[in-house]
């Protein structure tokens, strides 16, 4: 007769099982950290999470340039050309930005919003406006072109550029937003504007 007792496994067996074990606590937690690495970098590649205040028209240094807020520029109305509800008011802010370096690689993804007190965000508006509009709220007349495009264009260092987006936003909120900038290549830090305002 079989006997179907399990037979007790030798000592080699034993010390085996052992090691895989021990292979196992160190392997796994390594491979995900080796698979998880990239997700990170690209999480923090995402996120503006460590601020540098700039006070009203001062620069700062920021992924290769001096970065200065050169224009905040709130328009309520004041003319029949600018019809808008009565409780929102555009902003035309503009940046200027002493290239110091190559940026072609920091300036990738470059985001330009306004965030007020309570951590608010507004994206700049997608469009282009009639001549005469542009005339009359533009700080010089013309348009500037927006974050992307100059990040796109790859300014040479020793260069200067001028970045200008437009924001819709609630009038009440006016007091307490700030513009912000950031690029791929230097976030988590990001870049807080004190702005002086003037208003049309």
């Amino acid at each position: 007769m079989v006997s179907t007792s399990m037979i007790s496994p030798v000592p080699a067996e034993k010390r085996a099982r052992r090691l895989c074990l021990a292979a196992l606590f160190v392997l796994l937690p390594l491979t995900f950290a080796v698979e998880s690495h990239g997700s990170i970098a690209t999480l923090l590649q995402s996120r503006e999470l460590v601020a540098e205040d700039v006070p009203a028209g001062k620069a700062a240094p920021y992924a290769g340039g001096e970065w200065r807020l050169d224009t905040f520029k709130v328009v309520t109305g004041g003319d029949p050309r600018l019809v808008m509800p009565q409780d929102r008011a555009l902003v035309v802010a503009r940046l200027r930005v002493e290239v110091l370096q190559d940026v072609a690689e920091l300036w990738q993804i470059c985001r330009f919003s306004l965030v007020d007190a309570e951590g608010r965000r507004w994206l700049p508006l997608f469009l282009t406006l009639p001549g005469d509009i542009e005339r009359l709220i533009e700080p010089d007349g013309h348009s500037a072109p927006s974050c992307g495009s100059v990040a796109l264009s790859k300014p040479s260092p020793g260069s200067q550029v001028t970045i200008e987006e437009k924001f819709l936003v609630p009038r009440a909120a006016l007091a307490t937003m700030t513009p912000v900038v950031s690029t791929a290549g230097a976030r988590p830090h990001y870049l807080r504007f004190k702005p002086s305002t003037s208003a049309l």
